[in-house]
């Protein structure tokens, strides 16, 4: 396996990331933060020059971070959610039951 230092997450389910890394054949120890946590610099440092893995979401939220204070080494998995048919169909009738319909039929 690949090692990794950390894989940083401030979401709702923080094992669940480390789990999906772990299926990736990737060894991380998990830092977790709350979730929508504010990152600051201080938050992507540790005492080695390993890699560092985030989630996407919190890649996007250390944006707020000076560029020159994040560490190089910072990754960030992607994630692509596809949905079924019939998935997206509930999803449909969901959101018209309460006046809202997809853009195509506007």
């Amino acid at each position: 396996m690949k090692e990794i230092r950390v894989a940083v997450a401030g979401v709702g389910n923080p094992d669940r990331f480390c789990a999906t890394l772990m299926q990736l054949g990737l060894t991380p120890a998990l830092v977790a933060f709350v979730d929508h946590h504010r990152f600051v610099a201080a938050d992507l440092f540790f005492d080695d020059d390993l890699p560092i893995v985030l989630t996407e979401k919190d890649a996007v939220k250390i944006r707020r971070v000076d560029r020159s204070d994040i560490p190089e080494r910072c990754w960030y998995l992607e994630i692509d959610a596809v949905m079924t048919e019939s998935a997206e169909a509930a999803l449909n009738v969901c959101l018209a039951t309460r006046g809202i319909v997809p853009r195509e039929a506007a």
